[in-house]
């Protein structure tokens, strides 16, 4: 984030952050969502993510403007018309509903407090797969820690070289199954969806591809036992080795 920064404000560019994945990291010594790298900072509150309100999204900014335009663009362009009268509202301009319910945002506000301990977690749960994966076949690589911070993961991946394996991913999929690892592949490239293909034509991505062709997720959440992690672990080296 700081090298697309320092190039877009080179540019004169505003930066919008997909940072959906990213809530609770650090990069190059600012937290993520402070948006010292960027205007906005975008996030997603899916049920399976480290801070959820079980669906939905937020946007920080630490721009006063940016931030008052949001409210009023989440809540049908009303502000209010105290002029005319306690009562009333005026709607200047084209808004949307974008608001949580006020159930999602006490979902939300309620889980601060374990951010500190989701974090501390996960980061055991990936320095154990790291120490444990990291050079054990050839054909199996363990993604690397930053340097540039410490990101609170939401997802843990390996790349697999199935062509070398000797196994396709289908099949190592159902092996690990059958040992009680449920693993899922994040994700399909959208260059490769029908709407897209349509309407742009058939794309080469070969970085996305390439990635599509190799990644596999392990389970990764913060209710992992240091034994389910084991076991996880145990099956990646039979069925991978």
């Amino acid at each position: 984030m700081k090298s697309i920064c320092d190039y877009a404000r080179a540019q004169g560019w505003k930066i919008v952050e997909d940072a959906c994945h990213a809530l609770g990291g650090t990069n190059h010594g600012a937290k993520v969502g402070a948006c010292a790298y960027s205007d906005m900072a975008c996030f997603s509150l899916h049920a399976t993510k480290s801070f959820t309100a079980s669906e939905g999204g937020m946007v920080s900014t630490n721009n006063p403007a940016y931030a008052e335009k949001m409210r009023v663009l989440r809540s049908h362009g009303m502000t209010p018309d105290p002029d005319t009268g306690p009562w009333a509202y005026r709607m200047d301009e084209l808004g949307f509903n974008y608001r949580l319910t006020d159930v999602q945002a006490v979902l939300a506000i309620s889980q601060l407090s374990r951010m500190e301990d989701v974090r501390q977690r996960r980061a055991e749960i990936a320095s154990q797969y790291r120490a444990a994966l990291n050079g054990f076949s050839p054909y199996v690589k363990v993604v690397p820690a930053s340097g540039n911070g410490e990101p609170l993961l939401h997802l843990f991946q390996l790349a697999i070289d199935f062509e070398g394996l000797g196994k396709d991913r289908a099949t190592v999929m159902k092996a690990l199954l059958q040992r009680q690892v449920g693993t899922q592949v994040h994700y399909i490239p959208v260059s490769q969806q029908p709407y897209y293909e349509k309407l742009y034509g058939v794309q080469e991505m070969p970085g996305a591809d390439s990635f599509y062709q190799n990644v596999l997720a392990l389970p990764y959440y913060v209710g992992l036992t240091d034994a389910d992690v084991r076991a996880v672990i145990q099956a990646v080296q039979d069925i991978c080795g």
